[in-house]
């Protein structure tokens, strides 16, 4: 009696030898595509996301590369799924069309001095700097000595509102010289200060006023800390001035 067998690769079905199909089983990996090439021969590609050998499929974090194509500058990459990532702005920008980030306008009222620049360096920081004719660190610019003698003496609630007027009346001789000249560094008396009264008696003396202006003058400037550390300087009189132990002043 004659019995067929089936070939290597081929299972006995009823009167038939079928193909057998290793796909039927798990023999790939569970995030892998099994395709049946041939009698008992089959192939294992990790799906789409994945990468390995199809026996071991491993999650694909495109943050991992070149950080997801994002722009490390301005953005970072989140990681969504296996084979998927978008881009984030980092902190201090914004998303502009196209998907690109831009550094966010960090300037606000009163990040700088009212007479100052703002602009914006990066994320939320800004860089003051003093408009043409100011000097100060952004923060704080000042004009000319005599724009800042006013604003010091009409100051609401400032230490020295009220008290300057003598001395805006003394120092006017020389306004030009003090808005366009210079540097200058000026010891300023308040109106107590004064043993002329009324002021007049001392601005209407031109030469008198502009000696007495000179008296209180120095060239150059001269910080409080600078006037601690030099016990000795010079008024546009070429008079000497002394700075005591006490931080007070005497013109000699």
């Amino acid at each position: 009696k004659l019995e067929c067998q089936c070939q290597p690769g081929y299972q006995k079905s009823g009167s038939q030898c079928l193909s057998k199909n290793p796909c039927l089983q798990p023999v790939c990996h569970v995030y892998a595509s099994c395709v049946h090439t041939g009698p008992d021969q089959h192939l294992c590609s990790c799906n789409e996301g994945y990468n390995g050998d199809g026996r071991i499929c491993i999650p694909i974090d495109p943050c991992q590369t070149r950080s997801g194509g994002c722009s490390p500058q301005s953005t970072r990459c989140v990681y969504d799924s296996p084979g998927k990532s978008h881009c984030e702005c980092l902190p201090g920008y914004e998303n502009q069309s196209g998907g690109s980030c831009w550094l966010r306008d960090a300037c606000r009222p009163g990040s700088c001095h009212q007479n100052a620049n703002c602009t914006t360096v990066g994320p939320d920081q800004v860089e003051c700097t003093c408009l043409q004719g100011y000097v100060g660190n952004g923060k704080q610019c000042f004009g000319s000595i005599m724009e800042r003698l006013h604003e010091l003496n009409t100051e609401p609630g400032g230490e020295w509102t009220g008290q300057l007027s003598n001395a805006i009346s003394m120092f006017g001789v020389l306004s030009w010289t003090l808005q366009n000249l210079g540097p200058f560094t000026l010891f300023v008396p308040i109106n107590k200060g004064f043993r002329l009264d009324p002021v007049s008696s001392l601005t209407g003396d031109s030469l008198l006023n502009k000696y007495v202006c000179n008296l209180h003058m120095v060239a150059g400037v001269m910080s409080s800390e600078a006037l601690g550390k030099n016990n000795v300087f010079y008024t546009l009189t070429g008079k000497s001035g002394q700075t005591d132990m006490d931080v007070q002043t005497r013109i000699r």
